[in-house]
């Protein structure tokens, strides 16, 4: 059995879990450790005042949806600036978030844990392993996830920070599934002008082809769709570690926007022509923008053109960091092989994250499949679970 891709090859290695299975590229593990403790870019500063202005997009502007998809395409991520934005409702969940998490695991934890089937709730420390460093644990992140579809399930803590928490939570959370929307529409008129079409390959790519996938039958929000805010421990400058708070990783969902955060994430940059180049880089949101990146689950759809670029994020030195997240997912039963886009010259293609998952799994890849899959190799759901629902463990 051979899985092969027509991107751009890395390298060409046996697959470690399924024996005769080649890979194009190595798994996405073994490249994400590679890079994991590496510094920034040599070049840091000068790559950082380019991207600055080079993934700084209006949303008003008439041209959005085409430098939208070229920026992902390249770069995988994109800052959008909307003069609609009101900054002030982040500016007022993270005042209320630094309350929340001030209050200690055990207030925390009348929020529950996600697992199998459940999607929301609390993440204590030292609770979610980096597939990038070898197994070690990101001990420095207190986390806690909004189950987008049904926002009540979320009202757990009914006393005056709990109920100031929800209703900060769910304003923002409103704004940015808004945002998210509009984004994808804009993602798909984008790729139609690229000459992208219908996975049947003769349809013309609709507007809503992406919104339309990540709804409920229902016309809700897919309950993959997920809000995550973080609280991450600042630390001594002495003691500051290079992986302290996020680790290397990439998204597992369809498409990520973030707000502006206390302080920026860094996304790898890889510089093919000078690769002595390559490191990390740190990317800002100016005020009234968001940050969006593309996810594994896109990379998959658009046989690798839309980028899921690695990033992470260092321990903050002397204030702690809060962060919003709104992982745009899609709808759990979403065949992700069936629709995948038909290719501007017509022919297959493979991506990286399609090749190293099939050779895992026993079933349909699905949307609920695949975000299984990768929650179980970050500790979320244990082997014994995984190994119910016929996942082949991943080697670290």
């Amino acid at each position: 059995m051979n899985i092969h891709s027509h991107s751009p090859a890395n390298t060409t290695t046996m697959h470690e879990l399924v024996p005769g299975v080649e890979l194009d590229f190595e798994p996405s593990h073994k490249w994400l450790s590679r890079i994991a403790d590496l510094p920034k870019s040599p070049i840091a500063h000068e790559v950082e005042e380019r991207l600055s202005s080079e993934l700084l997009l209006s949303r008003t502007s008439p041209d959005f949806s085409r430098q939208l998809v070229e920026v992902t395409s390249t770069y995988g991520f994109a800052v959008i600036h909307n003069p609609e934005i009101d900054d002030s409702l982040f500016d007022e969940t993270y005042s209320v978030m630094e309350e929340l998490f001030a209050q200690g695991p055990e207030y925390l934890e009348q929020f529950g844990r996600p697992g199998v089937g459940r999607d929301d709730g609390y993440i204590p420390p030292a609770t979610e392993v980096s597939t990038s460093a070898s197994g070690k644990t990101q001990a420095n992140v207190f986390q806690f996830i909004h189950r987008v579809a049904d926002l009540s399930r979320n009202k757990r803590i009914n006393d005056e920070l709990g109920r100031t928490f929800q209703e900060k939570s769910d304003a923002m959370i409103t704004a940015l599934y808004k945002e998210l929307e509009e984004t994808c529409r804009s993602l798909a008129i984008g790729l139609r002008d690229k000459n992208f079409r219908a996975p049947d390959g003769n349809s013309i790519l609709p507007d809503d082809f992406f919104t339309d996938l990540m709804r409920g039958h229902d016309g809700s929000p897919s309950e993959l769709t997920l809000a995550r805010l973080t609280h991450c421990h600042a630390v001594d400058l002495a003691d500051r570690e290079i992986t302290g708070c996020s680790m290397a990783h990439t998204d597992l969902n369809f498409v990520t926007i973030l707000p502006r955060p206390t302080s920026p994430l860094q996304l790898w940059y890889n510089d093919k022509q000078n690769p002595e180049n390559s490191g990390y880089v740190e990317l800002k949101t100016p005020p009234a923008s968001f940050t969006l990146n593309m996810g594994d689950q896109a990379e998959i759809l658009t046989g690798g053109y839309l980028q899921s670029t690695p990033h992470r994020v260092i321990a903050p030195v002397g204030v702690d960091r809060y962060s919003i997240i709104l992982f745009g997912g899609l709808r759990k039963d979403v065949d992700l092989l069936k629709n995948k886009l038909t290719q501007p010259d017509g022919k297959e293609r493979c991506s990286r994250f399609e090749q190293e998952t099939l050779p895992r799994i026993s079933s349909l890849l699905t949307a609920e499949i695949f975000t299984e899959l990768r929650k179980s190799d970050i500790g979320l759901i244990s082997a014994e679970e995984a190994a119910k629902l016929g996942f082949k463990a991943l080697s670290r």
